[in-house]
């Protein structure tokens, strides 16, 4: 056995040894120039990604900023550094004759000061921008990412391992859908509907020429639409059950980038991970992506492509956790949904965290600009805004039905804080559908939203995708003149309809909101059960409109109202579901003026 001080001298030579090796494992690392524009040859990038070894930064001298066009994608097989002076100095352009950069080998990228354009997704295993196809992590650090395409064919679509991948994640994520198939029929009614994108480069045919499709489209159910998902950034290995092995630290960073005017059939950034990988999306601007969300047939006779814009902005499927702060999402559109998509595998707890971020004019066809879908985490939106957004009124959403103007929910605990849904769209939940687990907002406001039926706030299994909600509570917030044009009586409300266990309604404002035939101002439905009782403390009810009911309507088989505090609530003579108090105590029923 060694002496303690030997011990001691031993731990510090070592401590040394390690220390010196670091210090010139840093000082080993080189810096690279590019001094051309040039695709390939000396001084360009190109070669300076060959020539570097891992660690090693690439910079740009004068020579070589400006606009680089590349005949094939870079291949990054190391852990690298590329930082360009600014994204208007250093232009990487694929021209639209190829993709841009493949990360492998579980190598990670750090990508600043550039701008990314004119990508093509060459095939459905490759992004249109950058593919990170291993466990690495890559950071785009005041990037802009604007003017690509990654659209497949899907008259010639050949089944992919990321086409899985995406297939297996919606799967999961939405069983609980009840839609209509979408036949080829309605398929080629919609290319009509469809914008002209004078970008692609491809000629409009003529409808009357279009030849019957060899595809079903029924897909929300069997995913198969689903199948072509190509993006224009993709982070991670397919989306598989064993994490361990595959995808389960990949990661994705993006900060203080613009990332507008792209087209994808799979999601414009796309991120499949595990509990060991992360998703951190900050001062980014999401904006005019997928500008053409509807079905549409371009080119002639074999060139004839098929494009459906399925996915929205940002995606993300698996169990990794979400971070979104100070970004803004503005005028995108998709088909399932418009800005985020988060489609949980339910296999572990998965944190997904939005802050101080914005969402507005966004056009989802079925789903609005945020679908989280199948999280057993806790999903928490705070200081942000969701405002003008719509699930539209197309052709496709009126087959369907859209749901969620605002946002669509089903995780194991949502919790809103100081957040506004104003002015948003949608058939089902004009602003925010939420359910399965617990849910609570506070000093958040939900006004001016629209919908045919639940203008406001759904909770619960009140709507065709909503989920069982386990417990509830609202405090401190106002729900006012949020409409409701549903002509079924006694379904919905305007401003909020609750199918599960909503525990309490504290220091909250239901007013000026309108239900058609349903419930005006607060519908309150559940399931046999003694234990359903809701407490109403020092809130307001009142100066709703509706035909059956105008402020509060309960059709529980069992449970009660409890009173608390002081509340003011219009009483309904007319409603055919009165409410059940046990005091009438704490209840005035003066004008609120």
């Amino acid at each position: 056995m060694f002496p303690r001080i030997n011990v001691m001298r031993l731990g510090i030579a070592c401590a040394s040894i390690i220390a010196f090796l670091a210090l010139a494992s840093i000082g080993s690392a080189a810096e690279f120039q590019v001094t051309s524009t040039a695709d390939a040859g000396t001084g360009t990038l190109r070669q300076a990604i060959a020539d570097a070894s891992p660690g090693d930064t690439i910079t740009f001298a004068a020579g070589g900023q400006g606009d680089i066009y590349l005949d094939s994608a870079l291949t990054i097989d190391k852990t690298l550094a590329i930082a360009g002076r600014s994204s208007d100095n250093v232009v990487i352009s694929g021209g639209f004759i190829t993709d841009l950069i493949h990360v492998t080998n579980d190598a990670s990228l750090t990508l600043s000061g550039v701008t990314l354009t004119e990508g093509f997704a060459t095939s459905p295993d490759w992004a249109a921008v950058l593919t990170n196809a291993g466990a690495g992590t890559v950071t785009l650090d005041h990037v802009v990412v604007t003017n690509n395409v990654a659209e497949v064919n899907l008259l010639s679509y050949l089944p992919s391992a990321r086409a899985a991948a995406r297939v297996d994640a919606f799967r999961r994520a939405t069983e609980n859908l009840d839609v209509s198939p979408l036949t080829n029929a309605d398929i080629r009614a919609l290319d009509s509907l469809a914008p002209s994108s004078d970008s692609r480069p491809r000629e409009s045919a003529d409808l009357p020429d279009l030849p019957d499709l060899p595809v079903n489209f029924g897909c929300l159910l069997s995913a198969s639409c689903l199948a072509p998902g190509v993006s224009v950034i993709w982070s991670g290995y397919p989306y598989v059950e064993d994490y361990a092995t595959y995808g389960s630290s990949s990661r994705l960073i993006i900060r203080d980038s613009t990332i507008t005017n792209n087209d994808a059939t799979g999601g414009i950034v796309d991120s499949v991970s595990g509990p060991g990988g992360a998703v951190d999306v900050s001062g980014t601007t999401f904006s005019g992506n997928n500008r053409k969300p509807y079905p549409g047939l371009y080119g002639s006779g074999s060139g004839l492509t098929l494009t459906l814009f399925v996915l929205p902005s940002l995606v993300v499927s698996g169990s990794s956790p979400v971070t979104i702060t100070r970004s803004a999402f503005n005028g995108n559109s998709g088909l399932i949904g418009s800005a985020v998509a988060i489609l949980g595998s339910g296999d572990a707890d998965q944190p997904i965290t939005v802050r101080d971020s914005s969402f507005a004019s966004n056009n989802g066809v079925i789903f609005g600009p945020l679908v989280v879908a199948g999280s057993l985490g806790t999903v928490t939106i705070s200081g942000s805004d969701f405002n003008a957004n719509a699930a539209s009124s197309t052709l496709i959403s009126q087959l369907f039905g859209s749901y969620g103007g605002g946002a669509m929910i089903t995780a194991a605990h949502t919790a809103i804080d100081n957040t506004r849904f104003t002015d948003n769209a949608a058939t089902f939940g004009g602003a925010l559908i939420v359910g399965g687990g617990a849910f609570s907002m506070t000093s958040s406001t939900v006004a001016s939203n629209h919908a045919l039926y639940i203008g406001g706030v759904a909770m619960g299994a009140v709507v065709p995708v909503g989920s069982d909600l386990l417990a509830g509570s609202i405090t401190n917030s106002t729900i006012a003149e949020n409409t409701q044009t549903g002509f079924i009586p006694g379904v919905g409300a305007g401003g909020l309809a609750v199918a599960g266990d909503l525990k309490s309604l504290t220091n909250t404002t239901i007013t000026g909101n309108s239900g058609g035939t349903g419930t005006g101002g607060l519908w309150l439905g559940y399931e046999s059960d003694t234990s359903n009782n809701v407490v109403v403390r020092n809130s307001i009810i009142s100066g709703n409109h509706a035909r059956d009911g105008a402020n509060m309507s309960c059709s529980f088989d069992s449970g009660i109202v409890v009173l608390q505090g002081a509340n003011l609530i219009t009483p309904d003579a007319i409603s055919n579901y009165p409410c059940i108090y046990d005091t009438t105590e704490h209840l005035l029923t003066a004008d609120p003026k």
